[in-house]
């Protein structure tokens, strides 16, 4: 059963149409761009500087072959509404061009286009909502979120801190390459990171720099010292030689004065994650117990049982590594898949259960998009029901929602051992 299985994680996305009861492709990762928003003093009176930056990957969009290259356009629409009074105070909107000399370029998941806008607004709190569309597919990605423009009066005041990709000094100058999406590869051992403090005197201050798990336990700390100029002054830093754990974290600057009392503070959050590992793994403990539909007991509890973290990993490793279809190239595409049919499952199919532990995650995990889906939402005396078929299984699967909230219960018989894994 097992190897059956594996062999239908392999092949089912190739021969499968999609399950678009969310009208969302299940092949993509989502997000489907990444979004930060930093706050700086301006030179408006009044008025905050609000830098917006967005990161769009190539795999997210549609190119369209022109001569010898492709070319790919969105358009990324950008509003800022008063919290209190829905007042629109920013509406802009911009075109995007993208030029790829090669397909492979196209579809490299490490390529992105980045994009950068300014504004001046008056502090308070707004409704963010940036919505970015592909001209050719038309497909929409938005992003909403409340945004706090800061007050920037006292004597001493800090920007947001921005996370950083990498420096470049060339006969330009210094071009700082931001890391928009947040994202810190363990093997990495180094966050990058740029702020401001700005100052109405100069003096002598102390900058805690501290790092908190998800847990709200602090992983790391310094101090470093610095005397500050009048007006704005530019810090780098970077924490090296340091491995942060799976899983979200946040970083954290405490500027001190002389005597060491807090005047202000600045943070961040980023995410540390392992190299080959999908964006959607936050918790190691969670993916292997997410195992369960590929893994017998035995195995896991192998891989949940390891002496240590590092051990831990690398059981983890070695049971994907042992399923990779194709182990010529960079990527375990049964192992990515897997956790994209997980993160989909989570997604689309929760209510009582988590996504991936509902009947209809149980299906789509396991057996992928099914070819077909029957739906009877509004039937005359008749609870809801939808009807999977797997035509190159010759099966089907028929879930009930017998409670009226969305719960759609599996009840055609069960498939090999599935029931064994419901609890």
């Amino acid at each position: 059963m097992k190897y059956l299985i594996t062999l239908l994680l392999f092949l089912a996305p190739l021969i499968a149409q999609v399950e678009e009861s969310k009208g969302s492709s299940p092949y993509k990762t989502y997000p489907g761009f990444f979004l930060d928003l930093n706050n700086y003093k301006g030179t408006v009176e009044g008025k905050t500087r609000v830098d917006l930056m967005v990161q769009v990957p190539f795999e997210n969009l549609q190119f369209i072959k022109k001569q010898k290259a492709y070319e790919a356009k969105y358009s990324i629409h950008v509003k800022f509404e008063e919290k209190n009074t829905d007042k629109i105070i920013i509406d802009s909107k911009w075109i995007e061009t993208i030029k790829a000399k090669s397909f492979s370029e196209t579809e490299n998941k490490a390529n992105f286009n980045f994009s950068y806008r300014k504004f001046d607004i008056v502090p308070g709190k707004y409704s963010l909502r940036c919505e970015v569309t592909d001209k050719d597919s038309k497909k929409s990605f938005i992003f909403e979120a409340t945004a706090n423009v800061f007050e920037y009066d006292d004597s001493v005041n800090v920007s947001d801190i921005l996370l950083v990709s990498k420096i470049i000094k060339d006969e330009k100058g210094q071009r700082v390459i931001p890391n928009i999406n947040r994202k810190v590869t363990t093997a990495d051992s180094s966050v990058a990171f740029y702020y401001e403090i700005y100052s109405d005197v100069e003096r002598d201050i102390a900058v805690r720099y501290y790092v908190n798990d998800k847990n709200g336990k602090e992983v790391f700390k310094e101090m470093e010292t610095y005397t500050l100029n009048t007006g704005t002054n530019k810090i780098f830093h970077s924490i090296d030689n340091k491995e942060f754990k799976l899983g979200p974290h946040r970083i954290y600057a405490e500027i001190k004065n002389d005597v060491f009392d807090i005047m202000t503070v600045a943070s961040k959050n980023f995410h540390s994650k392992i190299k080959g590992f999908p964006d959607s793994i936050h918790d190691l403990d969670l993916a292997i117990e997410q195992m369960q539909y590929i893994a017998t007991g035995s195995e896991i509890d192998l891989i949940r049982e390891a002496p240590n973290e590092t051990k831990k990993i690398e059981r983890f490793n070695e049971f994907w590594k042992l399923r990779d279809p194709s182990t010529f190239t960079n990527e375990n595409e049964v192992f990515l898949e897997y956790y994209r049919r997980i993160e989909y499952a989570n997604l689309h199919f929760g209510n009582y259960f988590k996504g991936w532990r509902s009947d209809m995650g149980m299906v789509y995990v396991t057996l992928g998009p099914p070819s077909a889906v029957e739906r009877h939402p509004f039937d005359m005396g008749a609870k809801p029901y939808e009807i999977w078929e797997y035509y190159h299984l010759n099966r089907s699967f028929v879930f009930v929602d017998q409670t009226g909230f969305g719960d759609y219960r599996l009840t055609s018989s069960p498939y090999g051992e599935w029931f064994r894994y419901r609890q």
